[in-house]
């Protein structure tokens, strides 16, 4: 009788986790949407609530410190992806929107850190290109409007890359078994995915 009750128990609680899991993985996907159609403020109640449901959801962490970028949050977006890159110096995504938080926030040698370091990383082709035009100009005294410019310049290169990235996702989906769609969501490559990992590959 006790095993029956312990065995009941330890399925209610696999399905509560479950449950927990999967309104952690919906806000997530929603906050990118809203990221992706240009609604930062939206993307980050999104963010926070899969945080609620999970503290250490490093997507989720990030996603919010791209949408505090957007939402010009300087200082809330550089301590949410300053513990990112402490403890994941490999995500692209959060080394890039660092380096453009330091950047609008005038700290132009901790900015160029991180575009320096986003350059080592495996990124794609036309994101690594526009790098290699703005850190040579990334120097103390940097006027404003080429600051901005370099800022926006680099979220639209990373923008493409990712629109360009999905749609190459979406056509191989009917193409590919469902398992190995379920292996790229939850165990993404260094080089695959929008906001929440690592900045898209070249072709």
């Amino acid at each position: 009788m006790r095993s029956s009750v312990d065995g009941a128990r330890g399925l209610m609680l696999g399905a509560l986790t479950a449950l927990a899991l999967t309104g952690c993985a919906t806000a997530v996907g929603r906050g990118d949407a809203a990221l992706h159609a240009g609604r930062p403020d939206e993307a980050a109640r999104y963010f926070e609530a899969a945080l609620a449901a999970d503290p250490a959801r490093l997507d989720a962490r990030v996603g919010l410190g791209i949408a505090r970028v957007r939402t010009r949050a300087w200082d809330t977006a550089i301590a949410t992806l300053d513990d990112v890159v402490a403890e994941a110096p490999g995500r692209a995504d959060a080394r890039l929107y660092l380096g453009l938080a330091r950047l609008m926030h005038g700290d132009i040698p901790a900015a160029r850190e991180q575009l320096l370091a986003l350059r080592g990383l495996p990124i794609h082709t036309r994101i690594a290109a526009q790098l290699d035009r703005v850190l040579p100009i990334l120097v103390s005294g940097l006027d404003p409007t080429v600051r901005d410019l370099v800022a926006a310049g680099l979220d639209d290169a990373y923008e493409w890359a990712t629109e360009v990235d999905q749609e190459r996702h979406r056509a191989r989906v009917p193409l590919e078994p469902a398992w190995t769609i379920y292996w790229d969501h939850f165990h993404p490559s260094a080089l695959y995915g929008p906001y929440r990992r690592a900045l898209p590959s070249a072709p």
